[in-house]
């Protein structure tokens, strides 16, 4: 059931996407500064489109985001997909790609090459006709290029090297086709700042173009005595996971008492920005050790709601412990 869209300013790039998203089958890669409201753009047109529209996202988090799949599951991928390993898919399920009408991808800039590649494949085995590119289904990607990159690996960088100009969505095999063709618009207007000055400054760090004068301005804030108050609620920004889970530690050693684990049924609420609410329920069947960045940590072992297997969750939340 389509559930009626909330009230945003339909500006002149806004209504442009919104067309060729709606009124056409064209592809299209639709960009902007952070700010400019692409993911509300995602999220109406999601909400009001009449198309049979999938969204995908390239990590399990930013998916969480947008209430989507990642890449590798709708396509049900493994970690080491190649093109020679993209299959059509038999049996239960095998006809939801070909009842699409749309499938977006947000967060672009992280989706490697190669990938954009098997996704393009997948789609013509299993999508509604084979001989169109990625199975005639209109492909929506949504990013900013400035943003995160793809992620090669050292063992992978010279073998992607020798097959692709870069890691990035657009030079796959694909795009680089001369019977491939795609609309291009870009969000312009910034909704989350209002100040000019202050947006001339994000944009010239953005830019790589900022001036003494911007970087002095920047550096009127800084303040190398300030200390957080102790009953304050700030958020520390580290540049490693290192030096992250160092401040934590350092934070969670100096809480009183002793640390103890509870085992029981775990119902997650994640609040979204329109005060709306979605929950995700799992059953935990036991409390299990994890392994990340070479440390370990205590995790909840649990089954999966979607599928018959079990799974390790690692919640990627902030909150706030006032009481145990």
């Amino acid at each position: 059931m389509k559930t009626r869209a909330k009230r945003i300013e339909i500006n002149e790039q806004f209504r442009t996407a919104l067309d060729l998203m709606e009124g056409t089958d064209r592809h299209v890669f639709i960009t902007g500064k952070a700010g400019t409201g692409k993911s509300t753009l995602l999220e109406y047109f999601r909400r009001a489109t009449k198309k049979q529209v999938a969204v995908l996202a390239p990590t399990g988090v930013a998916a969480l985001n947008v209430d989507g799949q990642t890449v590798h599951s709708f396509c049900r991928f493994k970690p080491d997909i190649t093109l020679d390993k993209v299959k059509k898919v038999r049996g239960e399920g095998g006809d939801l790609y070909s009842e699409l009408d749309a499938v977006i991808i947000d967060e672009i800039s992280m989706v490697r090459a190669d990938l954009l590649d098997c996704v393009e494949k997948f789609l013509r085995l299993n999508g509604k006709h084979p001989k169109a590119w990625f199975g005639g289904t209109q492909m929506i990607f949504i990013g900013d290029l400035y943003q995160l990159p793809p992620v090669v690996t050292s063992r992978e960088r010279d073998i992607f090297a020798g097959r692709y100009e870069s890691p990035y969505f657009f030079s796959s095999r694909t795009f680089n086709e001369p019977s491939f063709d795609m609309e291009f618009v870009e969000l312009e207007k910034i909704y989350r700042q209002t100040e000019e000055a202050f947006i001339h400054l994000l944009n010239a760090i953005r830019n790589n173009s900022a001036t003494p004068e911007d970087i002095e301005r920047l550096n009127e804030k800084w303040d190398p005595d300030f200390l957080p108050l102790e009953k304050g609620f700030y958020i520390t920004l580290t540049s490693t996971n290192d030096l992250a889970f160092r401040r934590n530690k350092e934070k969670l050693d100096r809480l009183p008492g002793e640390s103890f684990l509870c085992q029981g049924d775990l119902d997650i609420v994640y609040l979204k920005t329109d005060d709306t609410k979605t929950r995700r329920r799992i059953r935990p069947e036991s409390i299990a050790m994890m392994e990340y960045m070479g440390r370990t940590f205590e995790g909840v072992r649990a089954y999966c709601t979607k599928r018959e297997e079990v799974r390790t969750f690692r919640i990627d939340r902030m909150l706030e412990i006032h009481e145990v």
